[in-house]
């Protein structure tokens, strides 16, 4: 995979204490999430006192079986994930996917070894134009940090691909969205190995869970066991909707 243009700069340990403390505060606070998407619910509202749903997942239940993100997708974890991204600064990676590793310990999702780990695929011209792909970059630091806990776990990143390019969802709503990606992935050259397997899908940020729901879709089809989606940050909706009618 090429890195070229790309830095390896160290984090400050500023940025380091200061992601750890914004997550602690996050693990500690009352807010309650969607049991199987992580979005925030409103601790009042109907969906928290019944089975812990938003209104999106019992409607239309996702082709996943959950969401796991390291933090909310604000404050200093934001500030890192632009680094990478945006600037490019690879060395984020690592840091990310040792918060990520964290609560997906506070998951349980070792027991569900081994653990197939792929990414959501840039399309080759933009990755070409980033120099990488953080999704994978990413799910990489994952694998190592994971290992390092006594996971059983493996990286694949050729059971996905994008079949073309698409607007970048920051700029579309929630309906917008949906349309943007309809269609957009397909299995891989490596589609062989996911049938039966337990699969954990990375991406660097989720908020409307429409990418995830797309990618999730066809690891299913192609006959994985189960799909878990793991990201670095959880971001709150666009807008509220609902899903309706898978298409």
């Amino acid at each position: 995979m090429s890195l070229d243009g790309a830095s390896r700069l160290p984090v400050c340990r500023t940025c380091l204490e200061q992601l750890i403390a914004t997550s602690a505060a996050q693990s500690s606070s009352n807010a309650q999430f969607c049991s199987c998407c992580a979005t925030r619910l409103d601790a009042g509202s109907f969906s928290a006192r019944q089975d812990g749903l938003c209104e999106e997942c019992r409607a239309t239940p996702p082709p996943f079986a959950g969401v796991v993100a390291s933090g909310q997708y604000d404050g200093t974890l934001r500030q890192l994930i632009h680094l990478l991204k945006f600037e490019r600064v690879t060395s984020v990676a690592a840091l990310l996917a040792e918060r990520m590793a964290e609560a997906l310990d506070g998951a349980l999702l070792q027991t569900q070894a081994p653990l197939l780990i792929t990414a959501v695929p840039l399309f080759s011209r933009k990755q070409s134009e980033r120099g990488f792909n953080q999704s994978r970059l990413l799910a990489q630091e994952l694998v190592t940090a994971l290992r390092r806990r006594g996971w059983d776990v493996r990286g694949d990143y050729a059971l996905l691909l994008r079949k073309r390019e698409t607007r970048s969802q920051s700029e579309l709503n929630l309906s917008q969205r949906r349309a943007n990606l309809r269609g957009v992935f397909g299995a891989g050259k490596n589609a062989a190995m996911i049938r039966d397997a337990n699969i954990l899908l990375i991406d660097d940020i989720v908020t409307t869970t429409a990418t995830a729901r797309q990618c999730s879709a066809v690891l299913v089809k192609a006959g994985a066991a189960q799909v878990w989606v793991a990201t670095a940050a959880r971001s709150q909706k666009v807008e509220v909707a609902g899903w309706g009618t898978p298409q």
